[in-house]
Formats: structure tokens, sequence, C-alpha cells
């Protein structure tokens, strides 16, 4: 070979070496100006307010069916345990134990509902069914609950009251 046969030996690998460099650049570029809008887009996205969405169930989270209750009378007054207990059943609620409080505490006001953590997810529910009854939290370690009916007590909260989530 002649020495002007290597020079254009060289000068296509230098062209190819320009080229495919100059390719590498562009797609390293094309790559940083695509991340660098996109964490733009992250962080605009970030800073926005969460919309509310549309609810998917219409059911509330928690169902009569699902809480059980003790029904105690913290009064002198006969049958009243068992009549509210009657009524949490027609409410669908699960009645389990009806009986005269012997709790040792007085029960002021309209009555107590007393549960542990547990039970916490469906007090709610079960509060909006007696309506003003003092919350307690004891350290039972199931999710039965007791309502302890007090002598302000009157009626549960009409159904149509109560039925909202």
């Amino acid at each position: 070979m002649a020495r002007g046969d290597y020079e254009e030996v060289d000068r296509g690998r230098s062209q190819g070496r320009r080229t495919f460099v100059t390719v590498l650049v562009v797609l390293l570029l094309l790559f940083f100006a695509f991340w660098y809008a996109m964490s733009y887009i992250r962080a605009d996205e970030a800073r926005r307010e969460p919309r509310a969405s549309a609810s998917t169930s219409s059911a509330c989270p928690v169902q009569p069916e699902d809480v059980v209750v003790n029904v105690y009378n913290g009064t002198g007054r006969d049958g009243l345990a068992a009549s509210v207990a009657r009524d949490l059943r027609k409410r669908g609620f699960e009645v389990r134990t009806i009986d005269n409080w012997r709790g040792g505490q007085r029960v002021d006001g309209a009555g107590q509902i007393r549960y542990g953590k547990r039970g916490a997810p469906k007090v709610a529910l079960l509060a909006k069914h007696t309506g003003s009854m003092k919350k307690v939290v004891d350290k039972r370690r199931y999710s039965i609950i007791d309502v302890v009916i007090g002598k302000d007590f009157a009626d549960l909260q009409p159904v149509s009251r109560a039925r909202r989530c």
C-alpha cells in the first residue's frame, strides 16, 4: 500500500468516529432534554392540589350487620335495654348481650358507647343511631361495642338521620 492509501483509510475512520460521536452527543442531549422536561412536569403535578374524585362506592364503609353490640341498662327503668336492643336489631345490628349495667361507674346523660381500638371504626355508625351518648375508649382487645343507656336517654335517632354516611 502506498502512503496515500493509508491517509484515505485514516480519513474514513476519523470521519466515522466524528459521525459516531456527533450522533452520541445529539442522543445524550435529547435524553437530558426529555429528562428535564419530565422532572419539570412531575414537580408541577406535585404542587397541584389533589382534586376530589367521585366515589366508586355509594355504600357506607361499615354496615350495621358488621357491628356487634351489647346493650346494658344503666337506669332503674325496667325493659329499657331490651327495647333498645330490639330496635337496634331491626336496624341490622347484631345484639349479643342484654343486661343491667354492672360496670360500677355511674352513667350520666343519655349514656355511653364503650369500645376498644378494634371497635373504633364501627363506633361512628353506631353513634349515628344512638345520638348524643358519650364515647368511652377502654382497654378491651375485641371489637364488640357496649351501649350503656343513661337516665337521659329518650330514643334512638330516626332511621332517616342515622342512615347517612
